[in-house]
């Protein structure tokens, strides 16, 4: 859909390129997780890429990162990952053994595109601190609430 072609970096996938899919959680089973939706945010880029000990960060810029929060969580193409650090250009993730072994991150690099999904949590909490929330309270208190 151009839609999602407009919002992702799917336009820049070739034949073969790899692309990290999961499951969806089903609603009676146990969480044990972050919740992501699968609905991308925006497309940042990989501005720095570290090794420390067995593991790899990824500082990566994103344009908005509107109501993120430390140690929310965040998807990165489609990987469920916690936000280590938060600079004034840059987010940062820490890439561990497993997660390098089982997704196409192990192979991103400077300069790479990525997808973005922020915290729902994290969304919705900044969404309502913009929205007509004061006038609510305003009208709540004053008619005696």
């Amino acid at each position: 859909m151009p839609e999602t072609l407009r919002c992702t970096n799917l336009g820049l996938l070739r034949k073969g390129s790899s692309v990290n899919l999961e499951r969806a959680m089903k609603a009676d089973s146990r969480f044990g997780g972050h919740i992501v939706t699968g609905h991308i945010d925006e497309v940042g880029t990989i501005k720095a890429r570290r090794p420390e000990g067995k593991a790899i960060w990824l500082g990566i810029k994103a344009p908005e990162r509107e109501g993120i929060a430390p140690k929310g969580s965040i998807a990165i193409d489609g990987v469920s990952l916690t936000i280590s650090k938060i600079e004034s250009d840059l987010i940062w993730v820490s890439l561990v053994p497993h997660t390098l072994g089982e997704t196409n991150l192990s192979g991103r690099r400077v300069g790479d595109k990525c997808n973005i999904e922020y915290d729902i949590l994290s969304k919705y909490c900044n969404a309502l601190q913009h929205s007509k929330a004061d006038t609510i309270m305003t009208t709540l208190r004053e008619n005696g609430f």
